[in-house]
């Protein structure tokens, strides 16, 4: 499908082989005021800890369901979401969502100093119906893009339902999801980056953890570990998981970001 793209793509478990590959104020429109367009695309990996000790840490299980509030921000602004595991070991393979970021919206008409006001109503009458078409456009965006993504949910389900694993690489995936969102996806803008990690924070392997590079935010769920489990990792603590999703859509509506801008 047009402006749909899935990829799938097998990574090692090496780092350097981990994943190949203002607007001014106007005067108000006549169309309904609808939320900010987005101006950058956004980039999501979410990481379920799928380890025996998650029974104690007060977090429900992720499931596939969890997926589909991310479904409207990734159409809507462009961008993609990948599903990594904490187990005993970093799964094989990443299985990615993505879909291109829509046409840009030009900025909103502002009456220039002796500007005739039919002039700025023609320009602002021919902004308004940008607007519209920019809303048709998405609606049809979402319409095209809904299989892909029921496909890449029923793929994601299987792996969701897996038994909890014995043991816990929880450092390795933060390693290769910090790589993943680093590379250079082809966005004509740098992206906001996500990650969203649903774990108790316990790793049991104790292989080296890095410092985040990519310059995503990290937005840990978990209410009941000790926050000292995460240490030296910055991040945003919520207790559930449509919390930390919430807050991921506020800030693309907002456009508050520290990362983005033009290439």
């Amino acid at each position: 499908m047009r402006n749909i793209l899935i990829i799938t793509g097998l990574f090692a478990l090496s780092l350097a082989t981990a994943c190949s590959r203002h607007t001014e104020a106007g005067t108000e429109s006549s169309v309904e005021k609808e939320a900010q367009p987005c101006l950058t695309p956004v980039e999501i990996v979410l990481i379920p800890d799928q380890t025996g000790s998650m029974k104690d840490s007060g977090t429900r299980p992720v499931t596939v369901d969890d997926l589909e509030p991310v479904f409207d921000p990734i159409v809507e602004c462009g961008g993609s979401i990948a599903l990594l595991f904490v187990r005993n070991r970093p799964d094989q393979a990443v299985d990615k969502f993505r879909i291109e970021q829509p046409v840009p919206l030009p900025e909103p008409p502002v009456q220039n100093e002796g500007e005739e006001n039919y002039e700025f109503s023609d320009r602002q009458a021919d902004y308004d119906a940008q607007l519209a078409d920019r809303r048709r456009a998405i609606a049809d965006r979402k319409v095209l893009a809904r299989s892909e993504f029921d496909a890449f949910k029923q793929r994601m389900k299987p792996l969701l339902d897996r038994p909890p694993a014995s043991s816990t690489d929880l450092n390795s995936v933060l390693n290769i999801s910090d790589v993943c969102l680093a590379q250079d996806d082809g966005w004509s803008t740098v992206p906001s980056k996500f990650l969203l990690l649903v774990s108790d924070g316990r790793d049991t392997n104790r292989r080296p953890r890095y410092r985040v590079q990519s310059g995503a935010k990290l937005f840990w769920v978990n209410g009941r570990s000790d926050p000292k489990t995460l240490a030296g990792v910055e991040s945003a603590r919520f207790v559930d998981l449509d919390s930390a999703v919430r807050a991921v859509i506020n800030t693309l509506q907002k456009g508050g970001k520290t990362n983005a801008g033009p290439r």
